[in-house]
């Protein structure tokens, strides 16, 4: 008659030692400060992004490494255009397109959107409006229209429709 609770037992206290673990980590991620936030230069003005973008001589290097990753990325891509970044694995793709958002800080050169350097737009702006398609895709469990809706949760019905409708979806 004791084998099922105390087996139970030994399952509960095993659920317990990895909430516990696990909130653990939580309260890691919720107390880390970012490195990069915006600054005095920020100009709250800027609402909205229109798209233009630039980079003049890009370069950036990890702290870890001897070596930059990029050197001197210069290229203009105007707005509404489409721009494909192909490459062995390790050339610096990823780290490009996170230079945008800005995930890293670039090392030297300049990034500008609509003729404003990134570091002059406040974060929320920056980031609301740019979106990253992944390799790989991947799906909440819920509806589509939630999984759509997740960038923007207060997004109408009209909204997520059109998005799917860009997306190719609907």
């Amino acid at each position: 008659q004791l084998i099922w609770p105390v087996a139970a037992i030994g399952w509960v206290t095993n659920l317990v030692q990895r909430a516990s673990a696990s909130t653990a980590r939580l309260g890691k991620i919720m107390e880390y400060q970012p490195d990069i936030h915006d600054t005095t230069a920020t100009d709250y003005s800027l609402d909205s992004i229109q798209g233009r973008v630039e980079f003049r001589n890009v370069s950036f290097q990890y702290k870890s490494r001897v070596t930059p990753v990029l050197s001197n990325i210069t290229l203009t891509i105007p707005k509404g255009s489409s721009l494909g970044i192909v490459g062995a694995t390790g050339t610096g793709k990823s780290t490009l397109v996170n230079l945008l958002p800005r995930l890293h800080e670039a090392s030297g050169g300049e990034i500008l959107i609509d003729g404003h350097s990134i570091k002059n737009i406040p974060l929320q702006v920056l980031r609301s409006s740019i979106s990253i398609v992944q390799q790989e895709p991947f799906l909440f469990s819920m509806s589509i229209a939630d999984n759509i809706r997740f960038g923007k949760p207060e997004a109408t019905m009209e909204e997520v429709i059109a998005a799917a409708k860009l997306a190719a979806l609907h």
